[in-house]
């Protein structure tokens, strides 16, 4: 039997999205890595399970590495220093191409979602999942004909 709660299905791999999400959380300011791991955990997606916290500041390290973030470092007055994150003008360009692609994802998404509500109402009508008969005998879901 699968086990659903390791299922794409689960909404668990939104997660995967967490490039565009840092990106949007600092697209209108600089920002401590502190404080990008508060904002992403008060997003939707990780209403479930927050983010993982070493895995943003890997993200992060990765991003500036590829130019999408600079950072520089903050000396306090006391406590220890803090590095701040801010998205340089290719991470804005590829946040722009994140937006996009992503609209177009939710697009496909709300279709699917459309074509799987109406099949279902339909299939609803017709009196749930009966099988199909056929002179050679019942039709099973995942059945070639001529085996029942």
């Amino acid at each position: 039997m699968i086990n659903v709660n390791k299922c794409p299905c689960s909404g668990k791999t939104l997660a995967r999205l967490i490039q565009p999400a840092v990106m949007a959380v600092l697209a209108n300011e600089p920002l401590h890595g502190y404080v990008i791991v508060q904002r992403l955990t008060g997003m939707t997606m990780f209403r479930d399970h927050g983010p993982d916290i070493t895995g943003v500041y890997r993200l992060l390290k990765n991003m500036e590495k590829n130019g999408y973030v600079t950072s520089t470092w903050e000396l306090a007055v006391s406590g220890p220093a803090k590095r701040r994150y801010a998205l340089t003008p290719d991470g804005r360009t590829c946040l722009a191409r994140w937006i996009a692609t992503l609209r177009t994802y939710r697009d496909a998404v709300s279709n699917l979602l459309e074509t799987a509500a109406s099949s279902s109402a339909a299939q609803t009508r017709r009196g749930g999942n009966r099988k199909a008969s056929t002179s050679r005998g019942i039709i099973r879901p995942h059945q070639k004909r001529g085996r029942t």
